[in-house]
């Protein structure tokens, strides 16, 4: 099956575009914020859906908090606990699908620039449901406003609610954490 950008004539297999992809993961942490702009704009390309993962982490006192919220009852993952996060649309860029975070799941206001610092393919498979790649791109956030109530809020990165959505606890979480305690190292 080809992807195909329907304002130029370039085709490429989706084998193409994952290997691509996979080629760029190990250079996340280091790209700036226009550079992450031309990555957001390449996951167009992408063969499958993309996840944007805003994770939003602070310091309280000596503890290290993670702002999650928790899924409705008429939602997927009903009840659980995870990352604000939602699709990036045909050309969207991050920074659209952040905005949509900030009014639609209580993230505070975005500050500074944001920062993709890891990435996770995997495969969505479902009952009734055709397999395809879903890449999600962790990006940590300065968002210390965020608001709090009984469905949402700051958590101690070692004393999470439970559920946790998986992924987001072996995979989103523990990306974002070792980033934001990279960037307190500097």
């Amino acid at each position: 099956m080809l992807a195909t950008d329907p304002d130029t004539d370039i085709n490429l297999t989706q084998s193409q575009i994952a290997t691509s992809m996979r080629e760029l993961l190990p250079h996340l942490n280091d790209l700036r914020w226009t550079e992450l702009q031309l990555f957001g704009a390449g996951l167009t390309l992408f063969p499958g859906r993309c996840a944007i993962e805003a994770v939003a982490i602070r310091r309280n006192g000596d503890a290290t908090e993670i702002f999650l919220r928790k899924r409705g009852e008429q939602e997927a993952f009903a009840g659980m606990w995870h990352c604000p996060g939602s699709w990036l649309g045909y050309r969207e860029q991050i920074s659209d699908v952040l905005r949509r975070l900030t009014k639609n799941e209580a993230l505070g206001e975005v500050r500074g620039d944001p920062a993709v610092v890891g990435a996770v393919p995997w495969m969505e498979r479902g009952e009734g449901l055709v397999s395809c790649w879903v890449m999600s791109v962790v990006v940590l956030v300065d968002a210390p406003d965020c608001a709090v109530s009984d469905t949402f809020g700051w958590f101690p990165v070692n004393n999470l609610p439970r559920p946790v959505i998986d992924g987001h606890g072996e995979y989103i979480i523990p990306i974002a954490v070792k980033a934001y305690e990279r960037r307190l190292m500097l």
